[in-house]
């Protein structure tokens, strides 16, 4: 009887199926087959099947953005693409289509938006496909086409799909670019962010969209990758003068070495500053401006307070999120006036430096004094900021100056060296924890835990730079090229405002490689 049963299935397959007329009741086929030890049922669903190749989706093979601010920079191993009318910035993708049995019908392009943007994007054709993506810049990339669609506006962690048949002839290689008439930078996954990269897919005209079963009618369309998540809250922790190799080995680290290396990720080549950049690497005050402006702006002594060495430029942190309505604060510990004033030129507080508090510097910022002061915040209030889930996008945390490990902690009267990274690993041990355990860190946060500078006098030039995230790779190091830049580049990133770099940020390399997620 099972013999019987097999050849009938299989004579319905050669038959029935090819022939892939509308199914009838009939056609689905549930035969009991008795036997000695039970009851077999055999339910066989007959309805067509789609083939997996017959709507293939194929990922860019190649993908890189040029900028006509830097017309002889390439960018094509970012994890992001980006378009901007000024400075003008295009994206250029390229798909290789193969294995394609028939005419195509249609084709559609999908693509990963990273920030918002109510003009969207542009999609034009490319007449070359043989540019490359580690040597495409703005000075020798091909020339557009005709424009062939048009996104609308696109929304940050959102997928945009749009039709660029006319683009797609058969097999064979395929560019295209991303333009925008609208001046905000705006970021899109590259594929060097994985399953967010750009997709096309290709219906030819043995593509089968729908099936028909007998009593329900089931449309199979195509659907992108999930979106694997985004960084919302970042917190940058400051420590002091101590070298990396120093942070990596010596015992008295033992919450970092216990907790944060295994749990984290963390760099092994983090200097404070490029040495193509020609600024000094100490004292502490250039380092805290670098990392508000992206540059020292040749403030080089770190004895000097506002009034003598002001940052003229309003191309800093303070500003640029002020004019992107990004909120922002900075806790200190032991801040003069603890939040009632903006404490500008006031360096008479016991375990406080003003030359750890940058925004200060910038005549700017402190010229508004209700934004300073509302924004210059005890260290205090964190805590209830995260408990209250109001924590600001942007958080930058100075710890008084025994627990960065700048000085020695008032209650020890010795000279070893090492009680100072005892105080800063207790006080992490302390600190980390609170930030982690918030509903904020937890659906998105990022705790950059960065050293201003290495220790003065020391062999290793290397300061420590140790991230916490849910998307940080775990217990991941590397040995890739970093500094101050870096981490202002990742923020600008993180945060969407990359218009204008600061400083050097442009041009250095982010933090990406740290963390799971696009930046």
């Amino acid at each position: 009887m099972l013999r019987n049963l097999t050849k009938a299935v299989e004579h319905f397959r050669n038959g029935e199926r090819r022939r892939l007329r509308t199914p009838s009741p009939r056609l689905l086929v549930a035969l009991a087959v008795s036997i000695v030890a039970g009851s077999l049922f055999l339910v066989v669903d007959v309805t067509p099947s789609i083939s997996a190749s017959s709507s293939p989706t194929f990922s860019a093979a190649a993908d890189a953005f040029v900028n006509s601010g830097n017309p002889s920079t390439n960018y094509g191993t970012r994890s992001v693409l980006r378009t901007d009318a000024s400075p003008t910035v295009r994206s250029y993708l390229r798909f290789n289509v193969a294995n394609l049995a028939a005419p195509v019908t249609k084709a559609t392009l999908q693509v990963y938006a990273k920030d918002s943007n109510t003009a969207g994007f542009k999609v034009a054709g490319v007449a070359s496909t043989t540019w490359g993506e580690t040597s495409i810049t703005y000075g020798n990339a091909p020339a557009l086409g005709s424009v062939v669609a048009s996104s609308g506006a696109v929304t940050a962690g959102q997928w945009s799909s749009l039709d660029v048949t006319g683009l797609i002839t058969g097999n064979g290689a395929v560019s295209m670019a991303l333009t925008s008439a609208s001046s905000v930078n705006t970021r899109y996954a590259s594929r060097e962010a994985g399953s967010t990269g750009p997709k096309l897919v290709v219906e030819t005209s043995l593509s089968t969209t729908t099936t028909t079963a007998p009593s329900t009618t089931t449309t199979t369309t195509v659907a992108p990758p999930p979106p694997s998540g985004q960084i919302k809250n970042v917190w940058v922790m400051m420590m002091e003068n101590t070298a990396w190799s120093t942070v990596a080995t010596d015992s008295n680290f033992a919450y970092v070495h216990s907790q944060l290396m295994p749990n984290g990720a963390y760099a092994k080549n983090y200097i404070s500053n490029p040495p193509t950049s020609g600024e000094v690497a100490h004292p502490s005050l250039p380092n805290y401006v670098r990392l508000e402006a992206g540059t020292n702006l040749n403030i080089t002594s770190g004895s000097c307070l506002p009034s003598t060495c002001p940052g003229n430029t309003t191309n800093h942190f303070s500003t640029l999120l002020k004019k992107n309505n990004v909120s922002w604060k900075t806790y200190h510990e032991n801040l003069p006036g603890n939040g009632t004033t903006c404490p500008v030129n006031m360096d008479n507080v016991k375990g406080y430096s003003e030359d750890h508090n940058a925004p200060l510097y910038f005549p700017d910022f402190t010229n508004d004094t209700a934004y300073c002061q509302s924004h210059e915040r005890p260290y205090t209030e964190l805590a209830t900021d995260l408990n209250a889930g109001a924590a600001p996008s942007f958080s930058f945390i100075v710890p008084n100056d025994y627990h960065t490990g700048e000085k020695f902690d008032p209650s020890y009267s010795g000279s070893d060296i090492r009680q100072k990274y005892l105080q800063q690993d207790k006080w992490l041990s302390t600190e980390i924890p609170k930030i982690m355990a918030s509903a904020q860190y937890k659906a998105g946060g990022a705790i950059l835990i960065v050293w201003d500078e290495t220790a003065f006098g020391s062999s290793d030039p290397h300061n420590g730079c140790i991230v916490m995230s849910p998307y940080a790779k775990k217990g991941y190091s590397n040995s890739i090229a970093y500094s101050h830049d870096s981490t202002v580049k990742s923020i600008q990133e993180i945060l969407g405002v990359t218009s204008p770099w600061l400083g050097y940020a442009g041009s250095a390399t982010d933090l990406q490689d740290l963390f799971t997620v696009t930046l």
